[in-house]
């Protein structure tokens, strides 16, 4: 990608609709990977005994939109922020874990052949 010159010494490397689109494709995606592995409505995941504090169902949603649009925008800051290709590679790997574990860390996902929760 070329540098593109900016004022006082701006050195961002791609323009921020690439940065930003980028990063919201990326954080879109896992959101509609978590979804999908989630099966909340499944048998056994009403069958599970939860804490008394978790919170409702329909408060994750809440919470995990904002969160999601925050990780997109400050991925897409970030990159922008980045001045050797070192550093926007270790920064594209971590954003790579954070989000697979994110979608990968969905309760209650796909779990219908685990062992029956203790009663």
């Amino acid at each position: 990608m070329r540098l593109i010159g900016g004022r006082h010494g701006d050195t961002r490397r791609t323009e921020p609709w690439r940065r930003y689109g980028a990063a919201t494709v990326a954080v879109a995606a896992t959101a509609v990977a978590g979804a999908r592995a989630v099966e909340a409505d499944s048998a056994w995941c009403k069958a599970l005994r939860k804490p008394l504090w978790q919170p409702p169902s329909w408060t994750f949603g809440a919470v995990w939109t904002p969160l999601y649009a925050t990780i997109a925008y400050a991925a897409g800051h970030a990159l922008g922020r980045t001045m050797t290709p070192r550093q926007r590679t270790r920064l594209i790997s971590s954003l790579a874990v954070n989000l697979t574990l994110n979608a990968d860390g969905s309760g209650c996902s796909s779990l219908e052949e685990a062992p029956s929760p203790p009663r």
